[in-house]
This record gives structure tokens, C-alpha cells and sequence, in this order.
């Protein structure tokens, strides 16, 4: 049976250099499942690999989407399917790696799907609160994943409810013979990853790359959207507002520490309360491991590669209601899941509300 291996972890905590190492030692190669790096263009903001770092192993979906093309999960997987399937006439191993949730619920099962196709007509034209309405509705647990004002994640929770072809328990495993390698990183040493990548990424020319990008393209940097194709990727909004003269250089630099950690905890919260516990129900191969030691790791890869069933040490983990916090200091904002409350709290917007909740900052 086709094996494909999965590594999936937060930003920084390096899954590109792990995913090299192993496509060298079993003939692979390597397919990307991080969303802002499928497109081209702001190679630094968006943290892609480079050729050197490759050491020649082939990779697909890096860098090869023009920014302002459509692409979905649809476009995605459908040619991220066709690849694996070339890799395996080869007699290769595919890798995917990645930290992107839905691109990779998207090749690990097949009726999962969040394209701009709908069988169903929704007036998107309506206001943002009808919409949420409508999500909590449809499925309540859905929504509480997401804060009532985010309308395109809102949107696109209701496109993919509406295209699910089967019911949760129907759901069509696409690789049952894959093995999913969850990175776990102390969060300490995560941090401080993150915050000399960002450092690292500012001395080596990520404000010039924007300012080029913004040029060459005919981008207004008063006049975007960054809900929008690679203006999401962390970095982005913040250099453009120390364009603008809102941060100076260290507080770019810290927005970008911040937010990056902020995000790295949000995949961390995915892969426990989502990924896992879905692999775990359907039988899918999935543990979590350290780099910090990563013998047990390459133990574990070393014998699923060879026909052998890895000892897991991960129990099954049940999953678990997503909470919602609604700040007493900040009440425009409502906080989800508790990664995310403990990293709003620390924040400096949360530190300057406390001392004067009615400034606006």
C-alpha cells in the first residue's frame, strides 16, 4: 500500500529542515502545505525555503502561484492529488509539510473541501451578524471557532458546510496508509525561534521586499485588504504600517514577534483540539513528537517506512469545546479558545487598555 508522510507543527519549529532529512534518507519528495508559500513572490515574509536548504531534494507548491490568481483548497488539492500520484509511480516517497489546517484536512480526507463552489446560495450581500447567525444555526460548534466579526472565515465556514458530501461518520479517508508526524516544540524555545526569525527577516531586507512587491505590482499601501490572498502572511500589515510611520523599526519588530507567536499557538490549539483527534477516530497513523530529542522520531519513521506499526505514546485525546473569552478590559474584543486569551493578556493592546479602558489604541 502507498505510504505518504505528513509533518505538521507551528511556524518556526522546523518542519522544512526535518521534512529535507527524511526525503534524503527515503527517496522522497517534498509537497508544501503552508498557503502563503503555494504563492509567488516575498520570499522572506513568508519564510520560504531556499534552493541551498533543499539540498536538491525536489519540491512542489513552493512558490508557484501568481499572488493575484484564484487559488482555493479545490485548485490545491487537486494538484497537490496528482502530484502524490507521480511521486508514487516513481516509487518515491511524497512528504507533505506544512501548518496550513485546511490544506492539509484536505488531502488527509477526501469529502473535506473548502472551495468558492457552493451547492447552495447564500446571500453573501447580507450583514456579517445574519451571516454568523446562519453559521451558528448550521453548526453551532463551528462558530464558536470564530469571532463573530471575522466574516471571510465566517463565509467560508458556510461554503464548506454546504459542499460536505458526507455525514462526519461517512468521512472517505484519501491515504489510509499515511503516517502524520505532529512537531512539538517547548514553548520557550519556540519563542525564541520566532523571535530571531523576525529579527533575522527585518536585517535581511523583508521591509525593501514589501516596498518592491508594493511597487512593482501598482499597490496603494493606504488601500488593502489583508484578509486577502499573501497580504495575510504575518509581516505584511505590520511593515506597511511602519511604511505609513505607525511603528517605528522595534516596534515592527515586536508586532511581528507577537503576532507570529499568537498564530503559532492558534496551529498548536488546531493540531491537539482537530487534527488528531480526527486521525485518531479514523485510524490515521498520528503522534506527536520533540525536536528537542528527536530520536523516538526517526525511530518511529524508520519503522512505518519498513512495514512496522510505531509504538505511539500520545492516548487518545477526546475533543473539546472551544471556549470563548469576552475581555472585561477590552469588550470589542472576544477571545477564542484559551491559547489565545493567555497571548491577548500578555499583549501590550490588553496592558494599555488596563491602565485606561476608554483610550483608543
Amino acid at each position: 500500500m502507498s505510504k505518504i508522510l505528513f509533518i505538521c507543527g507551528p511556524t518556526a519549529s522546523g518542519k522544512s529542515d526535518l521534512a529535507v532529512q527524511l526525503a534524503l534518507k527515503y527517496n522522497g519528495e517534498i509537497i508544501n502545505a503552508d498557503a502563503m508559500q503555494c504563492l509567488k513572490g516575498l520570499s522572506i515574509i513568508t519564510n520560504k525555503i531556499s534552493a541551498d536548504e533543499m539540498k536538491n531534494v525536489p519540491h512542489h507548491m513552493f512558490n508557484e502561484i501568481a499572488w493575484n490568481s484564484e487559488f482555493n483548497v479545490k485548485i490545491y488539492t487537486d494538484r497537490v492529488v496528482s502530484i502524490i500520484q507521480g511521486i508514487l509511480g516513481q516509487n518515491k516517497l511524497p512528504i507533505v509539510v506544512g501548518g496550513t489546517n485546511y490544506y492539509i484536512q484536505s488531502l488527509l480526507f477526501d469529502n473535506y473541501t473548502a472551495d468558492n463552489e457552493t451547492n447552495e446560495s447564500f446571500n453573501f450581500e447580507c450583514d456579517n451578524d445574519d451571516l454568523y447567525e446562519m453559521l451558528k444555526n448550521k453548526c453551532p460548534e463551528e462558530a464558536d471557532r470564530y469571532h463573530p466579526n471575522d466574516e471571510r472565515k465566517i463565509k467560508s465556514a458556510l461554503k464548506r458546510l454546504s459542499k460536505k458530501k458526507n455525514s462526519k461518520d461517512e468521512t472517505i479517508i484519501r491515504y489510509p496508509n499515511a503516517m502524520v508526524v505532529i512537531i512539538k516544540r517547548d514553548l520557550e524555545i519556540l519563542d525564541l525561534k520566532i523571535d530571531k526569525r523576525a529579527v533575522f527577516m527585518i536585517q535581511n531586507g523583508a521591509v525593501e521586499e514589501v516596498e518592491r512587491f508594493l511597487d512593482s505590482n501598482k499597490i496603494d499601501k493606504n488601500d488593502i485588504d489583508f484578509t486577502d490572498s499573501i497580504f495575510q502572511s504575518i509581516g505584511f500589515r505590520e511593515i506597511v504600517s511602519y511604511l505609513n510611520k505607525i511603528y517605528n523599526l522595534e516596534e515592527l519588530i515586536q508586532k511581528i514577534q507577537v503576532n507570529t507567536k499568537r498564530y503559532a499557538r492558534k496551529q498548536q490549539s488546531w493540531f491537539r483540539n482537530k487534527l488528531i483527534p480526527d486521525c485518531q477516530d479514523k485510524d490515521i497513523l498520528v503522534d506527536e513528537f520533540s525536536l528537542d530529542d528527536p530520536s523516538r522520531l526517526y525511530e518511529s519513521v524508520e519503522t512505518w517506512f519498513n512495514g512496522g506499526v510505531p509504538t505511539l505514546q500520545m492516548q487518545k485525546i477526546l475533543k473539546t469545546e472551544v471556549k470563548r473569552y469576552l475581555c472585561p478590559k477590552c469588550p470589542e474584543k472576544i477571545i477564542i479558545g484559551l491559547s489565545e486569551w493567555n497571548a491577548h493578556i500578555k499583549s501590550s493592546y490588553h496592558r494599555k487598555r488596563k491602565h485606561d479602558p476608554n483610550k483608543s489604541v
